[in-house]
């Protein structure tokens, strides 16, 4: 049998690994925009629509950001998300959905040119 000490250090090596698996976990989820923050999501306020109607009404609502100068362009290649091409050129994620309001940055497809600023 083992000794008393040897299962409480097996249990807080458990205790310990299910910790840094929550602390990675939510940094990687804070880090990527998931859940919004995070480096490249910039300060902007997130926007729930809930059905085709609302999200008409809310895209009628935005008017289209037009180029201006300093932008350049970006054509979206398989595995981009907003959140990479962000750090790619040093802007938030926020500043590319402002130049880009009518694509969703859930549903990017290889071949999307995205106006970067």
């Amino acid at each position: 049998m083992f000794p008393l000490y040897e299962f409480k250090i097996v249990k807080f090596l458990g205790v310990a690994g299910f910790v840094a698996a929550c602390v990675i976990a939510a940094i990687i989820t804070f880090n990527s925009g998931i859940l919004g923050g995070g480096p490249a999501s910039g300060s902007g306020s997130a926007q729930v629509i809930d059905s085709p109607a609302a999200a008409a009404d809310a895209s009628a609502a935005q008017p289209a950001a037009a180029p201006t100068t300093g932008t350049r362009t970006h054509v979206v290649a398989d595995g981009d998300s907003f959140y990479t091409i962000a750090r790619k050129y040093d802007v938030t994620i926020s500043q590319i959905q402002q130049l880009n309001p009518n694509i969703d940055p859930q549903n990017l497809t290889a071949g999307t040119k995205l106006v970067i600023p």
